[in-house]
């Protein structure tokens, strides 16, 4: 078999394929809002006016104000939240209110928030409690308990509980002073003192707690997300991104510097494993005709052997390990 026009075409492929590559890589490298400190914006989030659509997640798309924040957008016109801070690896963002009321946003939360997002792992259930009187003295609330300032008014003050137990504290005050609950709801509250937290014997148990805040007024709120899934593409040291110029199939990029066995790996998300399997085969059958030309030339062997899916370049010693 002559071995030189099979190695030529995929030269000729491999090459138009790198550099629509190279472009992908450039149009969609990390943008940040701030020139001052960078906190980068990458995928599944993007900046729709820096950025074109195929450089997020659709419903990830974010904003820059002229403070250098970034914003997320509400459902219906319900306005935006900051983004404080992310964290990739885990698909954690942590998000503050504009108007320093997050307890209040909360109580919309399942109508007006991003719908691809849900509360981090902080997650827990706070009673609100109306109580009636002049303002509270955060000094005087039982452990377990918050004043929440922007609900509050100069003759009620609105309380966070944190559990069962403050809340029962709250609601057997008499007199002038008495609470009544306006709602029950869950959130992932989150304040710096949070991250150091404690723990406390309660009976014959331990139990954790975390440092008390006066205020819940203006803390965070942690948020996640579940889809796309690229946790673990980041902690393996690649990139996330959509296959191709259309659809919304997501796949891992994993650089050279990455990986230990081959230049490339590269693991498709969604319902085509048996492509997968195509690609491993075909590559087992085709890399002994080839022999030691450049590992690169590989990324066009798919098309060769008559399949519909594209891969990154791989280098000879690829095996069927690495796709799953």
């Amino acid at each position: 078999m002559n071995k030189f026009p099979l190695i030529f075409s995929l030269l000729t492929l491999n090459l138009l394929f790198s550099q629509h590559l190279l472009a992908s890589n450039e149009l969609c490298s990390p943008f940040s809002c701030n020139q001052h400190r960078y906190d980068p914006i990458q995928f599944p989030f993007w900046v729709p006016k820096n950025q074109t659509s195929r450089c997020g997640y659709p419903g990830f798309d974010v904003s820059c104000n002229s403070y250098g924040q970034t914003l997320i957008p509400l459902n219906s016109g319900h306005g935006h939240l900051i983004i404080e801070g992310m964290s990739y690896p885990d698909q954690l963002l942590w998000v503050s209110d504009p108007k320093k009321c997050i307890p209040k946003r909360v109580l919309d939360f399942t109508h007006t928030w991003p719908a691809l997002l849900r509360f981090g792992p902080l997650e827990s259930t706070y009673t609100y409690l109306n109580c009636s009187g002049t303002k509270l003295d955060p000094s005087v609330l039982p452990m377990g308990t918050s004043v929440i300032s922007c609900m509050s008014g100069s003759n009620h003050t609105v309380v966070a509980a944190f559990d069962h137990e403050a809340e029962t504290k709250m609601l057997e005050r008499g007199g002038e002073r008495k609470c009544e609950v306006i709602e029950r709801v869950n959130a992932a509250f989150w304040w710096p003192e949070m991250r150091y937290g404690y723990e406390y014997r309660h009976g014959d148990e331990y139990r954790h707690g975390y440092y008390p805040i006066d205020d819940l007024s203006n803390v965070f709120v942690q948020l996640g997300w579940d889809i796309p899934s690229c946790g673990d593409c980041i902690l393996r040291g690649g990139s996330c991104g959509l296959v191709g110029d259309s659809g919304i199939e997501v796949a891992c990029y994993i650089p050279a510097s990455s990986s230990s066995g081959a230049n490339y790996v590269w693991k498709q998300y969604g319902k085509k494993k048996k492509q997968r399997r195509g690609v491993c085969e075909c590559l087992e059958s085709v890399l002994p005709l080839i022999g030691q030309i450049d590992g690169s030339v590989i990324s066009a062997i798919p098309q060769q052997c008559g399949l519909k899916i594209k891969i990154p370049p791989i280098n000879g010693d690829f095996n069927c390990s690495m796709i799953h």
